[in-house]
């Protein structure tokens, strides 16, 4: 899906940049389509040092990125099951940090759902953290996609996420708002 192409960067990649410019990481937008998760959009907010920038228009791997557990956190615990069987769990380059198992996977999407985003460090890739937030349309129903703050793990520390952690869920609700007249997130 080509975002470009679509005729939604106008209403969602303000709300990307507006939240890559405040974190100074990297921010990405993943939508849902059928069972996958894939990353559609992004903005860079690092200007120097470390960036952290990976390939965007992959499907997201739900076991080992916050993208993945904030979307697993809303929805039921078959469903979760179900998911993660069809990817598994344990892909070979993981970081250390990434779910050994289906119980601690489930105990993580439990405390994503009850935060309202998820964290990880170091579970997909050594030396890198990530938070992301469901995006809902009008804050109910199911969710329609994720949005990301990642980055180097020596910047994005525990402490750090919990102090952006509002400017996420901020912008996750401004993005459900968006989605109401945005066709990005229709193909479900």
């Amino acid at each position: 899906m080509a975002l470009g192409a679509s005729g939604v960067s106008d209403l969602v990649q303000p709300i990307l940049d507006d939240l890559a410019k405040r974190t100074e990481e990297l921010v990405r937008l993943a939508v849902v389509e059928s069972d996958n998760l894939t990353w559609v959009a992004k903005a860079q907010g690092a200007r120097s040092g470390l960036l952290y920038d990976p390939d965007a228009g992959a499907e997201v791997y739900l076991p080992a990125t916050a993208n993945g557990l904030a979307w697993l956190s809303c929805v039921d615990e078959r469903d979760a099951r179900r998911l993660i069987e069809k990817q598994g769990i344990g892909r070979p380059g993981l970081g250390p940090n990434a779910p050994e198992g289906i119980e601690a996977l489930l105990e993580a999407i439990k405390k994503a759902g009850a935060l309202g985003y998820a964290t990880v460090s170091e579970a997909y890739e050594p030396g890198t953290s990530a938070m992301a937030a469901p995006i809902r349309q009008r804050d109910a129903g199911p969710a329609i996609g994720t949005v990301s703050i990642a980055g180097p793990t020596i910047r994005l520390t525990p402490q750090r996420m919990l102090q952006m952690a509002p400017w996420l869920l901020a912008s996750a609700g401004e993005l459900g708002a968006a989605a109401a007249s945005s066709p990005l997130f229709n193909n479900q």
